[in-house]
């Protein structure tokens, strides 16, 4: 793990998003061009009408219609976190790679432990807050109050735990004790720099007219892709897309100042992607035709005239 501060990784997002504009923009002109065309199906169908859901038929539309507006929003946020994590290790953001291979089940899992999480942490504040309004309203407040403040305090987790995820560190039962693991020591630097992009983000969205999301949402990936590489305790020697972390140091590493990068490591890692363009390490066992450490060498049987199928 390297030191991490709550400015860096900002201004690391938003530097790497205009280095590759063209890809994270348009990755979300994509996604916003795919919602308008749901919601335009939505109105032709009448799932968006103003009618009451009467009938089994209506119920069944409506909740395909979620389902679908549900899943267009997790692979726009595994895209481009995915794109994000592979141009923090060093990979460049590139359209060929971006919709390839994403870790969809995945994903699911992670976000929907995180949400059952995040409820589970805030919820039991504000239930006991319900239970004990007949004894004093003073409970409702400062319950109320203690859920807000969990929910503070447990974004970073509900952040970082689907990053892991989607860039194949761990599974999404095992992420939660990667990212407590990690968290110590800069836990509260964490939340600060997240708390501060947040307020940023929602400033320049307001200014705009929102079209600074198409800035502000890559530049939260890269921000959070950032983090949990800085955060990572092992993240410069275990490969996740098949790209020795040595080959490549982080951007921006305070590890490797510039003109220091090794110009390949001396033990590659193996492909872990097809498309990746370093190769799997050589054999470790000697060719048949060679004999093994402390044996003779063994002279091949003659194969000319006078023998068996010559």
């Amino acid at each position: 793990m390297t030191t991490v501060t709550v400015t860096e990784p900002i201004g690391f997002g938003f530097k790497r998003v205009f280095d590759n504009f063209l890809v994270y923009a348009g990755i979300n002109l994509i996604f916003t061009a795919i919602v308008i065309a749901t919601l335009i199906m939505g109105g032709v169908t009448g799932v968006l009408s103003d009618e009451e859901i009467v009938t089994n038929e209506d119920l069944i539309k409506a909740l395909v219609f979620v389902a679908v507006l549900g899943f267009i929003w997790l692979w726009w946020q595994v895209a481009r976190t995915r794109v994000a994590l592979r141009d923090v290790a060093g990979e460049g953001a590139r359209w060929s790679n971006a919709f390839t291979g994403l870790p969809i089940i995945g994903a699911v899992v992670a976000y929907f432990l995180t949400a059952c999480f995040g409820v589970i942490v805030v919820g039991l504040p504000i239930a006991g807050a319900a239970l004990l309004f007949d004894v004093h309203p003073a409970f409702t407040v400062l319950l109320g109050i203690a859920a807000v403040v969990l929910a503070f305090l447990v974004y970073p987790v509900v952040v970082l735990v689907p990053v892991y995820v989607i860039d194949r560190a761990a599974n999404p039962f095992e992420a939660f004790g990667r990212v407590f693991k990690d968290l110590k020591g800069c836990y509260w630097t964490v939340l600060g720099s997240i708390t501060l992009l947040r307020i940023i983000n929602s400033v320049l969205s307001l200014f705009t007219l929102n079209l600074s999301l198409f800035v502000t949402y890559p530049a939260e990936s890269l921000a959070f892709a950032r983090i949990y590489q800085l955060i990572r305790s092992d993240y410069p020697y275990v490969p996740t897309y098949g790209v020795a972390r040595g080959m490549q140091p982080p951007y921006g590493d305070p590890m490797y100042p510039a003109g220091s990068y090794p110009a390949y490591p001396a033990h590659p890692y193996p492909s872990a992607y097809p498309d990746s363009p370093y190769p799997a390490p050589y054999p470790s066992q000697p060719y048949p035709s060679q004999p093994y450490p402390g044996q003779p060498y063994q002279q091949p049987p003659y194969q000319g005239p006078g023998t068996p199928g010559w």
